[in-house]
């Protein structure tokens, strides 16, 4: 597994999630998106623990495990991020007027475009382990949203917080409620 296509997907996912909503949601963002690629990653070639447990598999050859390993990050990577914008637009959607002119910039169409384009491109052509590692990946996304969906983050900070002209401070107390 080339470490070049986490990286590439590092790097969109820097670029597409740059949107500073909040730092609890942006840094949880991230940690999904990467907690979903190293458990896709995992699943196929076990080497560290696993965020969710779930059976590894056995592929013996070099060739088709490869092409599973890529398209299951590409899969996991990409359902993640997709789920990550979606969360982005709520939040924007979520807020007063007055708040949201710091995001008239935001275009989720155009975030998911790039997305499907950067998926599509890392495929290439459709063989059964690449369509395997597709599976795998976006059943081990799906896994990791859903066991984050309640975790307490979901409720947005929608309007500006009392320490914002604090540079460098953040109050925590806004995220007590978060289950680790």
């Amino acid at each position: 597994m080339s470490n070049q296509l986490i990286m590439g997907w590092n790097q969109l996912a820097a670029t597409l999630l740059d949107w500073h909503t909040d730092p609890g949601n942006d840094t949880r963002r991230f940690a999904i998106f990467h907690i979903a690629i190293h458990d896709a990653l995992n699943h196929i070639k076990p080497v560290y623990h696993k965020w969710k447990k779930r059976p590894s598999i056995t592929i013996n050859s070099t060739l088709v495990q490869q092409e599973v390993l890529d398209a299951a990050v590409n899969a996991a990577a990409a359902t993640t991020l997709r789920m990550a914008i979606l969360g982005i637009e709520d939040y924007i959607n979520k807020l007063p007027p007055v708040l949201k002119n710091k995001y008239l910039d935001f275009n989720a169409a155009y975030c998911q475009k790039q997305i499907i384009d950067r998926f599509n491109s890392n495929m290439g052509n459709t063989t059964p382990s690449k369509s395997y590692g597709e599976a795998l990946g976006i059943s081990v996304a799906i896994e990791i949203l859903a066991l984050r969906n309640n975790d307490g983050s979901n409720t947005a900070i929608l309007s500006p917080r009392p320490d914002e002209d604090q540079d460098g401070k953040f109050q925590s107390e806004y995220y007590n409620d978060i289950v680790p």
